[in-house]
């Protein structure tokens, strides 16, 4: 059987210990093979909709979840319950301060977070025999552009690679990961802008109120919700 899902992320928090506690990446998964991209960019359209029938947000260009009331942001949310969400939360406290060196290593542990969220769901969709390991597979991501800068594109997908179809290896010990996927027919990765892209909009309040469950060290209250997160480091 061949499957085909689409990815959208995004991001919550500032990459930076002295001005945050914890750094998120939010995203849903979406198969596409069940014309589920249709139903989620039609359930979330009509979210937006209903929004936009209160005053405050008719003249919002961009209903995100830094625009919109408490109350609206766990309404949103729970709307989101049917749709199979994902995050990563890092604990800025905890990560080594070389880690913060440069943007070129900032942005190389964010992808290592990131692809680790990702790879955390979809063992979980395994593991619950939501998709078959052996399937012939087509992967899209739809990251917010934000998340890496153009000429760290390539590094991510390639990360993406290694982890779905390619597996990787550990050259200190040379020991060899097989990959999730091996039968993966292509994985292709796109930069998206939540302007344009409602799936990436729904994203960011997935990876709001992760952010802010963690900062009330209270994610156990998302164990209900669809939901499989990974924490760092």
């Amino acid at each position: 059987m061949k499957r085909a899902f689409c990815i959208y992320s995004d991001e919550s928090g500032v990459f930076d210990k002295e001005h945050d506690d914890v750094f998120i990446f939010g995203g849903i998964i979406l198969d596409t093979t069940k014309d589920e991209v249709s139903l989620a960019a039609r359930l979330y359209k009509n979210i937006e909709n209903t929004l936009r029938e209160k005053s405050e947000y008719r003249d919002i260009e961009e209903l995100k979840a830094v625009n919109l009331s408490f109350h609206d942001r766990r309404w949103v949310f729970s709307k989101l319950k049917p749709l199979y969400k994902f995050g990563t939360v890092i604990e800025l406290s905890r990560v080594r301060d070389e880690m913060f060196l440069n943007k070129k290593i900032k942005q190389r542990y964010q992808d290592f977070a990131y692809k680790l969220g990702v790879k955390n769901a979809f063992e979980a969709m395994l593991k619950d025999k939501l998709v078959n390991q052996y399937e012939e597979i087509r992967f899209e991501f739809f990251v917010d552009e934000h998340h890496t800068a153009t000429d760290g594109r390539y590094e991510l997908h390639e990360a993406l690679l290694q982890e779905f179809k390619d597996g990787t290896v550990n050259y200190s010990t040379m020991h060899y990961f097989p990959p999730l996927f091996p039968n993966t027919v292509s994985l292709k990765l796109h930069m998206a802008d939540s302007k344009t892209n409602l799936l990436v909009r729904a994203a960011d309040i997935i990876a709001n109120r992760i952010y802010f469950e963690a900062n009330r060290c209270s994610l156990e209250n998302l164990q209900r919700e669809n939901m499989t997160i990974v924490k760092l480091p």
